[in-house]
Protein backbone atom coordinates (compact mmCIF):
# COMPACT_ATOMS: atom_id res chain seq x y z
CA UNK A 1 0.00 0.00 0.00
CA UNK A 2 2.60 2.45 0.89
CA UNK A 3 4.36 1.38 -2.41
CA UNK A 4 1.80 2.47 -4.11
CA UNK A 5 1.31 5.27 -2.64
CA UNK A 6 4.01 6.55 -3.10
CA UNK A 7 4.30 5.50 -6.95
CA UNK A 8 1.06 7.64 -7.58
CA UNK A 9 2.86 10.41 -5.65
CA UNK A 10 6.02 10.65 -7.91
CA UNK A 11 3.71 10.32 -10.95
CA UNK A 12 1.59 13.35 -9.77
CA UNK A 13 4.43 15.39 -8.98
CA UNK A 14 5.95 14.89 -12.86
CA UNK A 15 2.56 15.41 -14.06
CA UNK A 16 2.52 18.99 -11.84
CA UNK A 17 5.65 19.51 -12.79
CA UNK A 18 4.77 19.22 -16.82
CA UNK A 19 1.81 21.34 -16.27
CA UNK A 20 4.35 24.17 -14.68
CA UNK A 21 6.54 23.84 -17.44
CA UNK A 22 3.98 24.46 -19.81
CA UNK A 23 2.14 27.33 -18.60
CA UNK A 24 5.66 29.20 -17.74
CA UNK A 25 6.02 29.05 -22.19
CA UNK A 26 3.17 29.73 -22.78
CA UNK A 27 2.41 32.00 -25.61
CA UNK A 28 -0.77 33.61 -25.28
CA UNK A 29 -3.01 34.40 -22.54
CA UNK A 30 -5.74 31.70 -22.98
CA UNK A 31 -2.80 29.11 -23.16
CA UNK A 32 -1.23 30.26 -19.58
CA UNK A 33 -5.56 30.13 -18.24
CA UNK A 34 -6.18 26.66 -19.36
CA UNK A 35 -2.31 25.54 -17.78
CA UNK A 36 -3.11 27.53 -14.67
CA UNK A 37 -6.83 25.63 -14.35
CA UNK A 38 -5.42 22.52 -15.10
CA UNK A 39 -2.65 23.18 -12.58
CA UNK A 40 -5.83 24.07 -10.21
CA UNK A 41 -7.88 21.04 -10.91
CA UNK A 42 -4.34 18.49 -9.92
CA UNK A 43 -4.22 20.56 -6.55
CA UNK A 44 -7.96 20.42 -5.81
CA UNK A 45 -7.78 16.29 -6.83
CA UNK A 46 -4.57 16.10 -4.53
CA UNK A 47 -6.56 17.99 -1.44
CA UNK A 48 -9.35 15.48 -2.00
CA UNK A 49 -7.20 12.48 -1.75
CA UNK A 50 -5.57 13.98 1.31
CA UNK A 51 -8.78 14.47 2.84
CA UNK A 52 -9.82 10.85 2.35
CA UNK A 53 -7.05 9.81 3.40
CA UNK A 54 -7.06 11.32 6.79
CA UNK A 55 -10.63 10.52 6.92
CA UNK A 56 -9.43 6.64 6.49
CA UNK A 57 -6.55 7.08 9.19
CA UNK A 58 -8.88 8.94 11.67
CA UNK A 59 -11.56 6.09 11.32
CA UNK A 60 -9.48 3.31 11.16
CA UNK A 61 -8.25 4.66 15.29
CA UNK A 62 -11.95 5.21 15.90
CA UNK A 63 -12.28 1.39 15.21
CA UNK A 64 -8.90 0.65 17.31
CA UNK A 65 -9.78 2.36 20.26
CA UNK A 66 -13.21 1.14 19.94
CA UNK A 67 -11.98 -2.62 19.82
CA UNK A 68 -9.36 -1.55 22.94
CA UNK A 69 -12.01 -0.07 25.33
CA UNK A 70 -14.43 -3.76 24.23
CA UNK A 71 -11.55 -5.77 24.69
CA UNK A 72 -10.36 -3.91 28.85
CA UNK A 73 -14.46 -3.81 29.67
CA UNK A 74 -14.83 -7.93 28.97
CA UNK A 75 -11.69 -8.33 30.99
CA UNK A 76 -13.24 -6.12 34.24
CA UNK A 77 -16.20 -7.51 33.82
CA UNK A 78 -14.53 -11.14 34.48
CA UNK A 79 -12.41 -9.45 37.18
CA UNK A 80 -15.65 -7.76 38.41
CA UNK A 81 -17.71 -11.42 38.43
CA UNK A 82 -14.62 -12.94 39.73
CA UNK A 83 -14.01 -10.92 42.69
CA UNK A 84 -18.10 -10.83 43.79
CA UNK A 85 -18.16 -14.44 44.16
CA UNK A 86 -17.48 -15.45 47.82
CA UNK A 87 -14.54 -18.54 46.87
CA UNK A 88 -12.28 -15.70 44.67
CA UNK A 89 -13.53 -17.11 41.34
CA UNK A 90 -12.25 -20.49 42.36
CA UNK A 91 -15.39 -22.20 42.52
CA UNK A 92 -15.21 -25.90 41.63
CA UNK A 93 -11.28 -26.22 41.49
CA UNK A 94 -9.64 -28.89 43.23
CA UNK A 95 -7.69 -28.76 45.85
CA UNK A 96 -3.91 -29.31 46.01
CA UNK A 97 -2.76 -31.82 48.33
CA UNK A 98 -1.23 -30.49 51.54
CA UNK A 99 1.15 -33.11 52.13
CA UNK A 100 3.58 -33.80 49.07
CA UNK A 101 6.12 -36.59 50.59
CA UNK A 102 3.57 -39.30 48.81
CA UNK A 103 4.19 -37.15 45.09
CA UNK A 104 6.47 -39.03 43.23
Amino acid sequence: MAQAQRAALLNDVQRFQGLENAAGSADGADKLLSYANQIAAEQTQQLMQMRALCNQMLEEAAARDAALANRQAMMDAASQRGLARDDGGFGGAKPLPLNYSGIK
